[in-house]
């Protein structure tokens, strides 16, 4: 795990913490990036990744999970990258086109699971959250992505 441009924290509770925002670390230095923190390589194949997101600032920027990270230090370098902001709103970002989906349910207090793999070459995305019972839920299949860009 490599831990860019951001400024993580392990919680009591075992989740991973981003205090840090790009409004605070924007020193127009060589950090300019998004924050961001990446597992694994570009030669895994196969595989399935998810992140629960909360967003205490609702003014705060959209979190995202990418997948075949090949170079860079960005986000946005990413093969394929799904972000659901703190409004709900969400949108695949299939390098170089991007395109909304629809919005996911605001949670009040929930949290945001966002999640993307990689079956055989195709990518597979989904956002989805969770309120007390009420579940919201947008998922791209492969020919489902092909369809929208």
């Amino acid at each position: 795990m490599v831990d860019q441009t951001g400024a993580r924290e392990v919680g009591g509770d075992g989740v991973l913490y981003q205090y840090m925002d790009q409004s605070v670390k924007d020193t127009a230095a060589w950090n300019k990036n998004t924050p961001n923190t990446m597992v694994g390589d570009f030669r895994w194949e196969n595989y399935k990744a998810s992140v629960d997101v909360s967003f205490p600032d609702p003014d705060g920027g959209p979190a995202a999970l990418g997948e075949r990270q090949q170079k860079g230090m960005a986000i946005s370098d990413a093969a394929d990258n799904l972000r659901i902001g703190p409004d709900g709103a969400s949108e695949v970002d299939t390098a170089p086109i991007r395109r909304a989906l629809a919005e996911v349910a605001a949670p009040e207090q929930g949290v945001y699971t966002v999640a993307s793999w990689d079956v055989f070459g195709h990518a597979v995305a989904a956002a989805k959250s969770a309120v007390a019972g009420q579940e919201g839920l947008d998922t791209v299949g492969a020919e489902q992505l092909a369809s929208r860009l």
